[in-house]
């Protein structure tokens, strides 16, 4: 039979072991939260550059639009021809670069497939998710320049 020490010492053991467990788990918790800080916060850095790097470029081809109506408007057709021809050299370059993210998503989704489900990791799912943002922004340009054609704007 215990003694009255031995069951106050078993049960400080326990109460010990509990709190150890306690303690584990929220440690688990703070760092699985560091992680997806750590996470969301280069996806935010990241976001604000692509950002930053459409306004560029929007700002840019409305800058060679309005010249290119500038130029029809004038007459200086050599000038009106040669923006036309960036804008089919653009067109090309699109297409190529939608051609290369497309593989490049596919490859990002085989990789997500080997690690099963649920167990995908963060920053995969990440890369998949601008990969696939990617494709459907080229899409879309891809579309306007069609829309606009090689031959008008």
């Amino acid at each position: 039979m215990a003694t009255p020490k031995q069951s106050t010492l078993d049960d400080l053991v326990r109460q010990i072991s509990r709190l150890i467990g306690t303690v584990n788990s929220v440690l688990e918790r703070y760092a699985l939260l560091g992680e997806n800080s750590t996470a969301l916060y280069e996806r935010f850095i990241t976001f604000d550059r692509r950002i930053k790097n459409v306004l560029d470029e929007l700002a840019a081809r409305l800058e060679r639009i309005e010249r290119l109506e500038l130029l029809d408007l004038t007459g200086h057709q050599a000038g009106a021809r040669e923006i036309r021809s960036e804008i089919k050299h653009e067109l090309g370059s699109l297409e190529w670069q939608l051609n290369r993210r497309i593989k490049n998503l596919n490859y990002l989704k085989e990789q997500a497939a080997g690690y099963g489900a649920g167990r995908v990791d963060l920053e995969l799912i990440n890369q998949i998710s601008d990969e696939a943002e990617a494709v459907q922004s080229l899409q879309m340009e891809i579309k306007q320049a069609d829309e606009r054609g090689a031959g008008g704007v």
